[in-house]
């Protein structure tokens, strides 16, 4: 058999989880004036209404931005369909001088070897002209100084003939 004490409790309880329902059986003895549960409510209805009308302004205007952004991006990509038509005979031509230039640089590198080419040669050329002038100045120094004595030994059978 429970105690007095938790009989106490169990009621102490039900009591506490009851409570809110004796509180509206209580409320639902008075007689309900209806114009004044509306009047205390307009307030807070009319404040509703109010905030309804301006999220409903709010979403006129959305749609008008979203209306105004579609057709912006309808012409946003009417112009970039344009653009890659006017670009694609750009990028050929691009295409077709960039290649051009490629084909220039290795005809300037083919001839810059070939210039190289002819410098050393022009070079080698230059190196045994000047080693021939040489050749041939040391010769032409060895024969005058033959015709020198040639000619001195002239000159002394000359003036030996004039002596006799």
């Amino acid at each position: 058999m429970a105690t007095y004490e938790e009989l106490w409790r169990q009621v102490h309880n039900l009591t506490e989880q009851f409570a809110p329902l004796a509180a509206l059986r209580e409320a639902l003895r008075e007689p309900l004036d209806l114009d004044a549960a509306i009047a205390r409510l307009r307030p807070q209805v009319e404040e509703l209404e109010t905030m309804i009308a301006e999220r409903e302004a709010m979403l006129r205007e959305l749609n008008q931005t979203v209306e105004s952004a579609t057709a912006y991006l309808d012409t946003v990509r009417k112009v970039v369909a344009d653009v890659e038509v006017v670009a694609a005979p750009i990028q050929a031509e691009q295409r077709r001088v960039e290649a051009k230039t490629k084909r220039l640089a290795e005809e300037v590198a083919q001839l810059e070897k070939h210039r190289d080419r002819l410098t050393q040669a022009h070079a080698t050329t230059v190196s045994l002209q000047q080693a021939e002038i040489r050749s041939l100045d040391a010769e032409t120094a060895r024969r005058q100084a033959a015709l020198k004595q040639i000619n001195e030994a002239i000159a002394a059978t000359k003036s030996a003939a004039a002596r006799l």
